[in-house]
């Protein structure tokens, strides 16, 4: 399973699988960087699909769990990020040192101006971000939001999505928060606090902290912005996973014999798709490499521990054993797959 919790040390906030909840299955992507590095979509991407081809290469399936909309959107399609067309490291320079100058607000404002559809996407302590897209306004003459031809799709994969009812669902997100306070956020929040200004200092659970710790807020002030923030960002989720990929959807706390109709619709594809590689290999006499299997879980729609399969901000993929054959999958190898995924704990 290959996942976005790349970050060390950072394991609440990040909503990291633990060690107990992964069930024997191998996970990849975890703890790969220090939380002072920068961790972009374009390095999600290359060691996403490296991993994808090494698992297939195994004749085993990856399964990819979590992370934002950006991060899945570029591992599964052509999408060629950090094109070199729109860099230009002089230019990014004379951004870097004006934001040492005026500040991070200062440099937003810039960028509203210019790019008002970039400006209103990009949160204006995102200082690398705002760079990236004056960059690229500069360089290219376009938005760095402008759409581009369209990608093309790179996998055969199947996107498994869990919501659930919104009030359900924002009541869940708030006790997931309450739970994460009991597991330590806040001295977690102060480690990142205590990086300065680190990639990690911008994520949900943590940024939220910071006036707190400056005694510019209550406790109960700070904890209300997490909840709050991470509701909206929750709704965005859904709306890009809804607008721009092919998911199809289930609702596992209202009804949760719908797990039964994920398995099967697995099945279904698995063995289908199988039928129709061995006919083609068998006519063709060669190898072919085996497709991903994509299983989103919007972890808000889920139990806390459900969430922790998901995140975006940083990944998560397991790696699982599969047959060679339709018959293999209807043996149960592949149930017993989705099993172990989807047997999570209720809140």
């Amino acid at each position: 399973m290959i996942h976005c919790k790349s970050i060390k040390i950072l394991d609440i906030g990040t909503a990291k699988i633990k060690e107990e909840e992964m069930n024997d299955v191998p996970h990849h992507l975890i703890d790969v960087i220090e939380p002072t590095q920068h961790y972009s979509a374009a390095d999600f991407q290359h060691s996403g699909r490296q991993l994808i081809t090494e698992i297939a290469n195994r004749d085993h399936l990856p399964i990819i769990a979590g992370g934002t909309g950006l991060y899945i959107q570029s591992l599964l399609y052509d999408y060629q990020l950090g094109a070199t067309e729109e860099a230009n490291p002089e230019i990014r320079k004379k951004y870097e040192t004006l934001a040492e100058t005026i500040g991070s607000q200062a440099l937003w404002n810039q960028l509203k101006e210019k790019d008002p559809a970039a400006a209103e996407k990009i949160h204006w302590n995102n200082q690398r971000k705002v760079i990236r897209a004056l960059e690229v306004l500069e360089t290219t003459g376009h938005s760095i939001t402008a759409p581009k031809e369209e990608p093309k799709r790179l996998y055969d994969y199947l996107m498994i999505g869990l919501d659930t009812k919104r009030d359900v669902l924002y009541d869940r997100i708030n006790h997931r928060v309450d739970l994460m306070l009991a597991e330590g956020l806040v001295a977690e929040a102060r480690k990142v606090y205590e990086l300065g200004e680190v990639q990690a200092s911008q994520g949900i659970g943590y940024k939220e902290f910071f006036p707190y710790f400056e005694g510019k807020e209550t406790l109960e002030e700070a904890t209300e912005q997490v909840k709050l923030h991470s509701r909206r960002y929750a709704k965005r989720q859904l709306t890009w996973f809804r607008n721009r990929l092919d998911a199809q959807w289930f609702d596992l706390i209202s009804e949760p014999n719908q797990k039964s109709q994920i398995e099967q619709t697995i099945k279904k594809m698995a063995g289908g798709r199988n039928k129709m590689e061995e006919k083609s290999d068998h006519r063709r006499g060669r190898n072919r490499s085996k497709p991903a299997l994509l299983f989103r879980v919007n972890g808000r729609a889920s139990s806390a521990d459900e969430h922790r399969i998901r995140r975006s901000r940083i990944h998560n993929y397991t790696e699982k054993t599969t047959s060679r054959s339709a018959n293999d999958y209807r043996k149960g190898k592949l149930q017993e797959l989705v099993h172990k995924q989807m047997r999570m704990k209720r809140i």
